[in-house]
């Protein structure tokens, strides 16, 4: 995306840059607790009217602050009861053919490469042990998994402060 800049002085401002303010924080965290308000309501919340709320947010969607909508699901209550935690050692090449068929893995709703001892933390969700078993062996094609189960999270999805 080219910048469209113009200088003053010695500070170069970019116009397509979407400034954060403290109304704009209020609006995503409205948008966090609940992506389904309307603009209306969602003004009422941080002291605006419906179509600045929406203009906002429709800004923060063009710069890709926002980047989509979704849905928090109760994977226990979706058949789900056992999440893990697996980080798995690769070699680079095993590295880069595990990512390309991590479709494969419908179980694995979380991936993270990282740096240190292992390539990546894998999130699972699994609906019994054999079936975190049958993960795992499917998963050594591609490396060594490491796997702790996952017995309470106190924490849900990230959000801005």
């Amino acid at each position: 995306m080219p910048w469209k800049q113009r200088l003053y002085g010695i500070f170069a401002f970019d116009y397509n840059y979407y400034f954060m303010d403290s109304i704009s924080i209020k609006i995503l965290k409205e948008l966090q607790k609940n992506a389904r308000l309307s603009f209306a309501e969602m003004g009422r919340n941080v002291g605006l009217s419906a179509p600045a709320v929406a203009e906002r947010v429709q800004k923060m969607e063009e710069q890709g602050i926002i980047e989509g909508y979704g849905v928090r699901i109760n994977l226990e209550k979706a058949g789900f009861p056992i999440q893990a935690q697996i980080t798995i050692k690769t070699a680079t090449h095993d590295f880069k053919r595990f990512i390309s068929k991590l479709d494969n893995f419908p179980e694995v709703f979380d991936c993270v490469k990282v740096t240190g001892e292992h390539c990546a933390f894998l999130k699972v969700a699994v609906k019994n042990n054999q079936h975190l078993e049958d993960l795992i062996d499917r998963l050594t094609e591609y490396g060594h998994p490491n796997t702790s189960i996952i017995l309470s999270s106190y924490t849900q999805n990230p959000a801005i402060e």
